[in-house]
């Protein structure tokens, strides 16, 4: 089964976290044999003047510290960047997961972040400052942060110019299949997109399960999918929906009806009962489970498959932006584009707009 969160951590190695929010308390004596140059020993501490700068780094081990960053939270604040990107630069996605950091050190922090992903890519252990790469996929985190720079640059302009087309005649004849099929159409890829921006890249299953969004009976359509919903109180058992057609999948078991004297309360009650027991049924029916796991599936892989379509669409209409045409040989020149360009993302010292940051950013791979 295809997993909805395989790609949470894909420009991040061997970085572990225990999920919280260590704040050990190291002295002078623990940390005076292993203390490397440049780094200060953890203390947990009360900063009584909000100004005072964090030091780079600080303490060792679970306790090493980057700008006040704990372990676990530069884990997440990479996972965050690959499933949502830089956005408009305002942190906003960062702010509402990492809520133990203000708005102002999220921003010191991911400002160091894009400094560090703007050095030249080397096989030292430290970016230049020192701090440790911690194994981080440079190249992946660049290539998704273009991504999702594209994705919501086309979200915005398809807001700004509605009825416009998503792509011009000559990418969607490079990519037939970006005209869609017989129930997906091109408002379902504006959809999607839109989707992406929500919940973030790689949450396919959420995406699915959007009621909101509505792509869930399409998807079922196109791949000529019946739409099973599991049962839920109140009602006996899941339904299969195939088109207009709606039939009830009842568990083997007893039905209680009410007991038609006037009172309903007791009806009420053993029909109740009676859901709970047909829904714990159902549930644990091995065939009925099997089949909506498998359509639960071929969903995911979709809208997966659907996303990496768009991604090559956007790729080449960026990159007939940015050459005048778009390039025969791909991968070679993205490549190589993408060593020579790192230097072009933002750092520490940028007095640049986001706007031009994101113009300047490398072309993506597909």
């Amino acid at each position: 089964m295809v997993s909805v969160e395989d790609d949470d951590l894909a420009g991040l190695e061997d970085v572990s976290s225990d999920g919280e929010d260590l704040e050990a308390e190291v002295t002078d004596a623990d940390t005076s044999a292993v203390n490397l140059p440049g780094r200060k020993p953890y203390r947990k501490r009360i900063r009584v003047d909000n100004t005072e700068p964090l030091p780079l780094m600080e303490g060792e081990g679970k306790s090493f510290r980057v700008l006040g960053f704990n372990q676990s939270q530069r884990a997440a604040f990479v996972q965050i960047l690959m499933r949502f990107g830089v956005g408009d630069f305002d942190w906003k996605e960062f702010a509402s997961r990492l809520k133990q950091k203000s708005h102002d050190e999220i921003k010191d922090y991911g400002t160091l972040f894009l400094t560090h992903i703007a050095e030249d890519i080397t096989d030292s252990p430290t970016f230049s400052d020192g701090v440790p790469k911690e194994g981080l996929r440079i190249q992946d985190v660049l290539v998704r942060i273009a991504v999702l720079l594209l994705v919501s640059k086309k979200v915005k302009d398809a807001s700004e110019k509605p009825g416009t087309r998503l792509f011009t005649d000559d990418i969607m004849m490079r990519y037939p299949t970006l005209k869609g099929g017989k129930f997906w159409k091109e408002e379902h890829d504006l959809l999607l997109l839109r989707a992406v921006l929500k919940h973030g890249y790689g949450r396919w299953q959420a995406i699915v399960d959007d009621k909101d969004l509505r792509i869930q009976e399409v998807i079922c359509q196109e791949l000529n999918l019946p739409i099973i919903n599991l049962p839920i109180p109140g009602q006996a058992g899941s339904q299969v929906q195939n088109g207009a057609n709606t039939t009830n999948i009842e568990p083997t078991g007893t039905q209680t009806q009410g007991n038609g004297s006037g009172n309903d309360v007791g009806g009420d009650v053993a029909q109740g009962v009676a859901d709970a027991v047909n829904q714990a049924r159902v549930y644990q029916d091995p065939s009925i489970l099997y089949h909506f796991r498998d359509m639960q599936r071929r969903q995911v892989e979709y809208v997966k498959k659907r996303v990496l379509l768009l991604e090559k669409g956007l790729n080449a209409e960026y990159q007939k932006e940015f050459y005048g045409e778009m390039k025969t040989n791909e991968v070679a020149s993205e490549q190589q584009e993408n060593g020579k360009r790192v230097a072009d993302m933002p750092n520490a010292r940028t007095t640049e707009t986001p706007s031009q940051v994101s113009e300047r950013l490398p072309p993506i791979e597909v």
